[in-house]
């Protein structure tokens, strides 16, 4: 029996192994599943008090001065609480994410969940326990979206609204939880579950407009349980199959089965690829090529690398001092504003502990 499009029996189908993640994904991240969400484990980056912030500052959503009343909504507590946030001002990227309601063409059957928003709060949920960027309160976007789909220039001005760097817009392509039967289930037969979840999120910057990275994860998964059918009672599986649509999305009950396993595998390993993209562990670059500042008037500040080496708005550098080169101590942070070509950027200057000039050598900020 087939809960996702139509309602025929399916084949039997191996366990195909879920798709491995590399072992540099491995070192960045450490995943596990604990009620729908990933568990990370990063070292927070800290800030040397030698550095201090410049007046300028990156603009901040839309709040109007908002006070908080008693019965505030997601959106009004939200805004309210980045009106008195203070500026960052750490030496990594973090930058701020809206996860919005994903689009289904799953064909799923429909009064079990709104996998629409199910879905994207399970992504949101899943990323919110990674240091390593912020997340919107899913709460905060839905009300901010308001009801009926988006197009892209709605979509960016409830982004700017809600003071998000990044935007994540996904897809639900597939999804469906299918029982497979061999033999006489009254007597003795075989049976197994098979779960699919196949996505697709795509990420863009909201400064620019420009197309970050495509997300995509395609997960099986097959439970079997002890395999044998006795006399007809029912298994563990079967009371799943039977109960799935009185479970909440996303519960422990709900990641037990064959189609939540399914589910979060999918989301962790996108997780896993967004932070490979946006926490590089290095720059490409020419055995004969040095990263550098090569120009400073006033606040505009460039450096030698763009789309050749792999950058994306938001990376953050060490600048060290040209005329000390054996100095380790870094002289400023700076922060990539703009991609403007293949060798070209413009950066922002995040922290300063003195001027830096052209010629300042710079080095990407990685995780520990």
């Amino acid at each position: 029996m087939r809960i996702g499009r139509g309602s025929h029996e399916a084949p039997s189908e191996p366990n195909p192994p879920l798709t491995a993640i590399g072992d540099n994904v491995k070192q960045l991240l450490t995943l596990r599943v604990r009620s729908g969400a990933v568990v990370g484990a990063f070292a927070a980056i800290g800030c040397s008090s030698q550095f201090h912030a410049p007046a300028a500052s990156a603009p901040a959503p839309v709040s109007a001065g908002l006070t908080e009343p008693a019965a505030a909504t997601p959106l009004q507590r939200y805004l309210n609480d980045r009106s008195v946030a203070r500026d960052d001002s750490s030496r990594t990227y973090r930058p701020y994410i809206a996860v919005f309601p994903f689009v289904d063409e799953s064909g799923f059957r429909t009064g079990i969940w709104e996998l629409e928003r199910e879905t994207a709060r399970f992504l949101a949920a899943t990323l919110d326990s990674i240091v390593i960027w912020r997340i919107i309160p899913h709460d905060a976007v839905i009300e901010a979206c308001g009801s009926g789909e988006l197009d892209d220039v709605q979509v960016f001005a409830v982004a700017e609204k809600l003071g998000a760097d990044i935007v994540l817009e996904g897809t639900l392509v597939d999804y469906n939880m299918e029982r497979t039967q061999v033999g006489d289930p009254l007597l003795a037969g075989y049976k197994s579950y098979r779960g699919l979840a196949e996505m697709e999120v795509k990420a863009r910057h909201v400064a620019g407009r420009a197309h970050l990275t495509t997300l995509y994860s395609r997960q099986t998964v097959v439970s079997r349980g002890l395999g044998i059918d006795l006399l007809g009672k029912p298994r563990k599986q079967d009371e799943q199959f039977i109960n799935l649509a009185s479970m909440a999305f996303g519960s422990e009950e709900f990641l037990a089965t064959a189609l939540g396993e399914a589910t979060a595998a999918a989301v962790n390993e996108m997780a896993a690829r967004l932070v490979e993209e946006l926490q590089p562990e290095s720059i490409d670059l020419a055995d004969d090529e040095t990263a550098e500042i090569i120009s400073v008037h006033g606040d505009e500040v460039f450096i030698n690398l763009g789309t050749e080496n792999g950058l994306h708005p938001g990376y953050r550098f060490d600048v060290f001092a040209a005329a000390e080169p054996g100095d380790p101590t870094p002289i400023a942070v700076v922060a990539v504003q703009d991609v403007i070509g293949a060798r070209l950027s413009r950066v922002r200057i995040i922290l300063a502990s003195r001027e830096i000039s052209a010629g300042d050598r710079i080095a990407v900020i990685a995780l520990d």
